[in-house]
């Protein structure tokens, strides 16, 4: 991945002071990009340990000249059910502010391939279609009202065992985030608990195999961006009849994303290929954000759930 970049320009390095991200930075510098720019988010829910994540990060980034910009999330009171998208929203407008300002050309993220493991399972788990079943990927855009960011993952292919041998090899410090440690996160639980429980029973190395899949389902899914049809105003009602029924729920979903339909679930995306049926199926379903996806004269089109129309 980092050889067909050029290493000349700017870009951002999100670091935490954690394995992956201080692996992540050396890395990088050892590749010859000079331009980095160290970006670190400091907790508000962990005061004490956050003011010394914070002051390491710095610290790095000064041993090599590197800019060093942070900002400070909201201290969220107690856990919540948006928590966690909560604060990977205000991480990326963080990091996408900061790509607009500097004209850096992405973001570098530590991600690696136990994450992808602990990713695709906990997806499979609660029930995510094949997008979420494609678990993280090596290059993304992400769009926001800062703008579009580019971020690059080049440690997917890596796993922790071997970024920590990495780091003891070139006598690379990090520190430990004591949060990875509780059992209140879902993701904790599956990667302490659960993942070595069925292991365990198994008698054999799961994470493989659930990496693996992912690729497999990254590669299917780019096949079915590619194959389904661009609809724009709205979904002739033939031209989806004909189609598989995959390539059908694939171009309802791409055309509720286009309209801005938020908490797109399996239902809505039924719901509105439910009006394909002309004999039994409904003539209008409710879609969330008060929207109606109708059939009329042979199109589906999305109205508001007021509207007479």
């Amino acid at each position: 991945m980092l050889k067909h970049l050029d290493e000349k320009r700017p870009w951002l390095v999100g670091v935490s002071g954690g394995l992956d991200s201080t692996v992540l930075l050396h890395l990088l510098h050892q590749a010859g990009f000079s331009r980095l720019i160290v970006c670190h988010l400091h907790h508000g829910t962990r005061k004490k340990t956050a003011q010394r994540d914070l002051h390491f990060c710095q610290k790095l980034a000064s041993i090599s000249n590197m800019r060093f910009i942070f900002d400070i999330l909201p201290d969220y009171k107690k856990s919540s059910s948006s928590m966690e998208a909560d604060l990977r929203e205000a991480r990326f407008r963080f990091f996408t502010q900061i790509a607009v300002d500097e004209h850096a050309e992405g973001i570098f993220l530590g991600h690696h391939a136990d994450d992808q493991a602990e990713t695709f399972l906990w997806n499979l788990l609660r029930g995510a279609g094949r997008g979420g079943l494609t678990g993280i990927a090596n290059a993304t855009q992400i769009t926001s009202a800062e703008g579009t960011l580019q971020v690059l993952r080049p440690l997917l292919g890596f796993w922790r065992k071997e970024l920590a041998a990495y780091a003891t090899d070139h006598g690379l410090e990090h520190v430990e985030d004591e949060t990875n440690r509780s059992r209140r996160h879902t993701r904790n639980r599956l990667r302490h608990d659960l993942i070595p429980l069925l292991e365990k029973k198994l008698g054999r190395n799961i994470r493989e195999n659930l990496v693996r899949t992912a690729s497999i389902l990254q590669a299917e899914d780019a096949w079915l961006d590619e194959s389904v049809p661009n609809f724009t105003d709205h979904l002739p009602v033939k031209g989806l009849q004909i189609l598989p029924l995959a390539l059908q729920r694939r171009a309802i979903q791409t055309w509720l994303q286009q309209q801005s339909i938020s908490e797109l679930t399996f239902d809505a995306v039924e719901g509105v290929r439910s009006l394909l049926d002309l004999k039994n199926g409904p003539p209008r379903v409710n879609l969330p954000g008060d929207r109606q996806a109708r059939r009329r004269a042979g199109k589906i089109v999305l109205t508001t759930q007021r509207s007479k129309a």
